[in-house]
């Protein structure tokens, strides 16, 4: 998906990143030491949450971790875009997502995607984006930083989209500049390593 081309905007711009997870896929495009990542076609918030809480995969009906998943795979950044799959306007199940990323560590910044709509246009998922939002804001945790990937990231749902849900490869690139972009300010702060390109 978008993870190919922003490994390459992250490493053009001399961040050293590392994708973590349990999961591979894309080795052929990203190189088996880039390919790991936490990404789970076909998951629903609520199944996240159990799996980040738990380690358990109510998807697939499998332990993935033995205890909370990022016990065993830890993260410095978290890149979150979740709901599409059975969206819905109520945001707790996020929250139950963010509770089980921040308990792993106060460090962690989590970039939560507002994310993309459907083609036609889904006026649910517009008010699942502003209702997650607005609890991101009540939260007050200043690591915790919205991306806006429905309208923000420049996606046009009639020609970057393979299909009602998924974007095709200009989507994915679209969406990788709007995660690229807000990373890179992430990433120049003092506690992450940048190589030296100057």
């Amino acid at each position: 998906a978008y993870r190919h081309t922003l490994s390459k905007l992250l490493e053009d711009a001399g961040y050293a990143v590392d994708f973590v997870g349990s999961e591979d896929s894309g080795g052929h495009y990203l190189g088996e030491e880039m390919d790991d990542n936490a990404g789970y076609p076909g998951i629903t918030d609520d199944q996240l949450a159990v799996l980040l809480e738990t380690g358990f995969s109510e998807k697939s009906g499998r332990r993935i971790t033995v205890g909370p998943y990022l016990e065993t795979f830890p993260a410095d950044i978290v890149l979150l875009h979740i709901g599409t799959n059975h969206v819905e306007a109520d945001p707790r199940d996020v929250e139950r997502i963010l509770d089980a990323i921040r308990d792993s560590g106060p460090h962690v910044y989590i970039v939560v995607a507002r994310i993309i709509n459907r083609y036609p246009h889904h006026q649910v998922t517009t008010v699942f984006n502003d209702n997650v939002e607005a609890m991101i804001g009540g939260r007050g945790d200043d690591r915790i930083i919205v991306v806006d990937m429905e309208s923000g990231a420049g996606i046009d749902y009639y020609t970057d989209m393979d299909d009602d849900l998924h974007p095709n490869h200009l989507g994915y690139d679209k969406m990788a500049v709007a995660w690229f972009k807000a990373l890179a300010p992430i990433l120049s702060k003092p506690d992450f390593n940048k190589k030296a390109t100057q």
